[in-house]
């Protein structure tokens, strides 16, 4: 969308595009020809510049450069057809080594991504702007597993802290007395999920997903030197956000009640509106708040009472 006065110009463009592709997975063989499996893909498509002419600037063409990526991450069932033309392996019962209630600690990295769409012209235009931020997390859990031969499935629940800040820059930073900026900032962030795994030797291969929550201050700043009085108006709004969650992780059994455990999460939060009365203005303007999060931690996990649930098979 470009703005010029009295002009309302709309310019859509869509391609099929090219790119690379690279990720990791793991599959685990469930019963006869089934086999589940799970894998987080990221994907970098081929830059791209799209150009086009508008009626509102009449013969000066006006140019985007594209460039898009995305992660992926899913799980699946397989069928293999062949999967019964060799002798089915013998395996040796595991124990019941993830069964139980456990207490952890983790400590890893987030990628948070901030989107504010500004739905009245406040700032600049009504446009959506995104920025991310990578930031640390050390955090605590508490689950519950239950074992039933190879196959666990549990409940868990943390909490985490993080200082992770993506701040939207709508004017240069070098332009002289102009500072226009929202940001978005998630100070501490839990999640409350199930999951669901093989166990393959001492490795807990599992999938999982629920709900996630988050503390997210949202800001808004405009600020001109250049107008007599002095224009700068602050405000922010500060919720717990609710949303879901899922990922993918593994968990190894170290030696008799602990274990070492890595997983990697994606969060989307439930999309917000701000809504305050800017006084330079003198009327109301409103802002759509989209936060996620990526996630990648280590931790270390200690079984109050491993083995005490029998396997059955």
């Amino acid at each position: 969308m470009r703005r010029v006065p009295g002009v309302s110009e709309l310019v859509s463009h869509s391609s099929t595009r090219g790119g690379l592709v690279a990720g990791v997975g793991a599959e685990a063989v469930l019963w006869g020809n089934w086999s589940l499996t799970s894998e987080l893909l990221y994907m970098q498509f081929q830059k791209r510049e799209f150009a086009f002419h508008t009626p509102g600037l009449g013969a000066f063409p006006l140019s985007f450069a594209e460039n898009d990526s995305a992660w992926v991450s899913r799980v699946g069932l397989n069928y293999r057809f062949n999967g019964g033309a060799g002798a089915a392996p013998t395996y040796a019962p595991p124990p019941a080594r993830f069964a139980g209630f456990y207490l952890g600690a983790q400590a890893g990295a987030v990628a948070y991504t901030s989107t504010r769409t500004d739905l009245d012209e406040y700032m600049v235009d009504a446009a959506s702007y995104t920025n991310t931020d990578f930031a640390g997390t050390i955090g605590g859990k508490a689950g519950y597993d239950w074992q039933w031969g190879r196959k666990v499935f549990g409940v868990v629940a943390d909490i985490n802290w993080t200082n992770a800040e993506a701040v939207n820059q709508h004017l240069p930073r070098f332009l002289p007395g102009f500072d226009v900026t929202d940001a978005g900032k998630m100070n501490w962030f839990g999640t409350l999920r199930t999951r669901s795994g093989l166990v393959v030797s001492d490795t807990l291969l599992y999938v999982t997903g629920g709900f996630a929550f988050a503390d997210i201050k949202n800001t808004y700043h405009v600020h001109n030197a250049l107008v007599a009085p002095v224009l700068n108006e602050d405000f922010s709004f500060k919720h717990t956000r609710w949303g879901w969650t899922g990922g993918i992780g593994a968990e190894y059994k170290l030696w008799t009640n602990w274990s070492v455990n890595a997983e990697a999460l994606f969060m989307q939060f439930r999309k917000e509106t701000d809504t305050f009365f800017s006084p330079s203005q003198a009327r109301n303007v409103s802002f759509d708040a989209n936060d996620s999060a990526w996630v990648t931690r280590i931790g270390v996990n200690y079984r109050f009472d491993p083995g005490s649930v029998v396997a059955n098979y």
